[in-house]
């Protein structure tokens, strides 16, 4: 009778052991779902104007500089500003890699250190992504800009 007692007893807490564990499970994956959302949705609110810029600053600052040092009095050499067109830019390219994001810090305050290591690695990757994608858009309406200087100067001089 006791032997029975103790089966019915073991068999009555299995269930619940495992429940509690798959209640546990998914809690963990909601927190780390959640963070993704978070973090995701932050990643939208980064300075994208700064970057686009400075892509778009880079490649006529890369003309006038090398233009500058290799050209002597004229300032806009062909055939070094040729040699050296992507250095700024692929300066600008690295940096937006490099360069260290702030995280919104007030939207960890409290917050599990799964969820905080999930909104971290997911808001850092999707900034960076952003970013280049930014530098990249600059630095082609920067070339499509200066290209187009370029055409101008020349039909002034012909």
């Amino acid at each position: 009778m006791n032997l029975t007692k103790h089966i019915n007893i073991t068999l009555l807490t299995i269930p619940l052991f495992l429940g509690t564990i798959s209640i546990g499970i998914t809690e963990e994956d909601a927190d780390h779902a959640q963070a993704v959302a978070d973090a995701t949705r932050d990643a939208q609110n980064y300075n994208a104007i700064y970057w686009t810029t400075s892509g778009a600053l880079s490649i006529p600052a890369s003309v006038l500089l090398v233009g500058t040092v290799l050209g002597g009095a004229d300032v806009i050499w062909l055939p070094g500003v040729c040699i050296c067109w992507g250095t700024l830019p692929t300066a600008v390219l690295l940096s937006s890699h490099f360069v260290e994001v702030s995280l919104p810090t007030e939207r960890l305050i409290g917050k599990s250190p799964k969820y905080v290591s999930a909104y971290m690695k997911t808001y850092t990757t999707r900034v960076k992504r952003k970013r280049q994608a930014h530098v990249i858009t600059g630095s082609a309406a920067g070339c499509l800009a200066t290209g187009g200087f370029f055409v101008w100067l020349l039909d002034l001089r012909l």
